[in-house]
């Protein structure tokens, strides 16, 4: 099975970008040293280290993740994000991606396999476009993605990869200022988007005093005044940490209060179909470029060429059941 490369380089742009940006040195190499001190140094740091500065008194982390998701990332910064994701790419082709499973088989590139990148000039905008067009695509055996894929969430405890993390950090530094917990809240740190779901209340705003009410996507209820109405989050952002436009839509108070962190049940998606849709229609017409991008990456998984709304809608629906059935999250029925 082939995706992406782009995918891992934008997961590693998310996980280190804390980790860089930390005011206290956390070592992602034995014997590693700060950029001001002679040592060793992860071949990605300097650029990387490059970017957060940049981005410190401009909004730091949320900033930078905003711009990007938009294909907004500034001129004069723009080059530096461009080879700083050619450095990760490198290194993740390079060294995860070529020695996980050698010392079983003897061989590298057991489990995955990679395309080469395109030719990229430093003045392209970077962007997730860039990222999952230019950056070629990575192959893993679909046995063994299919075991990640319904076991992934079974990893934990002692030899999860977040407590090897955290370990080997710990490990790494010299100093013994780099403290477990410490670096445990800078790997689950993430990037705030509550702007997304502004935009999304700020458009159903002007939609509600267009129409003068709006319809609950879950009950179906006309509702009429604006206090009542809340922007859900379909697949709760707890369970899959989302705010594009597709899974942003009005519901009334009362139920979003009700549904919680639930999935809805498959068969209230089945029932509120035809809402959702006409949703999805309007957020289309009102922001074209960016909720078809959107849908694409995160919901299609691949561009959407001639997808029909009841294809995407079946995407939507099995990405539910899915979480439901596989990988045992609750889901919710409407109670009135």
């Amino acid at each position: 099975m082939w995706f992406p490369t782009g995918y891992l380089v934008e997961k590693w742009l998310e996980y280190y970008y804390p980790i860089i940006d930390s005011e206290l040195f956390i070592p992602q190499k034995g014997a590693e040293k700060d950029l001001d001190k002679p040592g060793l140094k992860i071949a990605f740091r300097s650029l990387f280290k490059t970017v957060t500065e940049y981005y410190k008194h401009r909004g730091g982390f949320n900033a930078f993740w905003l711009d990007y998701k938009k294909s907004q990332i500034p001129d004069d910064i723009n080059s530096t994000c461009i080879e700083l994701a050619k450095n990760i790419w490198y290194a993740i082709t390079r060294y995860p991606m070529k020695h996980l499973g050698h010392s079983v088989s003897g061989e590298h590139y057991t489990f995955f396999d990679y395309s080469r990148r395109s030719v990229i000039k430093r003045d392209a905008p970077f962007s997730q476009e860039l990222l999952l067009d230019e950056f070629g695509e990575f192959f893993i055996d679909k046995e063994f993605y299919d075991t990640l894929r319904y076991f992934g969430s079974y990893i934990s405890g002692e030899y999860s990869i977040l407590n090897k993390w955290i370990e080997f950090s710990v490990k790494a530094d010299s100093s013994g200022k780099v403290k477990p917990w410490y670096v445990y809240e800078v790997l689950n740190t993430r990037p705030e988007s509550e702007r997304d779901v502004d935009e999304a209340k700020g458009y159903y705003h002007d939609l509600f005093n267009e129409r003068g009410y709006l319809e609950c996507v879950w009950s179906g209820t006309k509702i009429r005044s604006w206090s009542n109405i809340q922007i859900d989050h379909m697949i709760p952002f707890s369970i899959w940490q989302n705010n594009d436009l597709w899974n942003l839509l009005p519901t009334y108070r009362r139920y979003n209060i009700q549904k919680r962190d639930l999935i809805p049940s498959i068969s209230l998606f089945e029932t509120r179909k035809e809402q959702i849709i006409s949703y999805w229609e309007v957020l289309a017409e009102g922001f074209r470029y960016r909720f078809n991008k959107e849908m694409e990456i995160n919901l299609l998984d691949k561009k959407r060429q001639e997808m029909s709304w009841d294809s995407i809608f079946e995407k939507l629906v099995n990405k539910c059941r899915f979480l439901i059935e596989v990988r045992g999250f609750s889901d919710w029925e409407l109670s009135v």
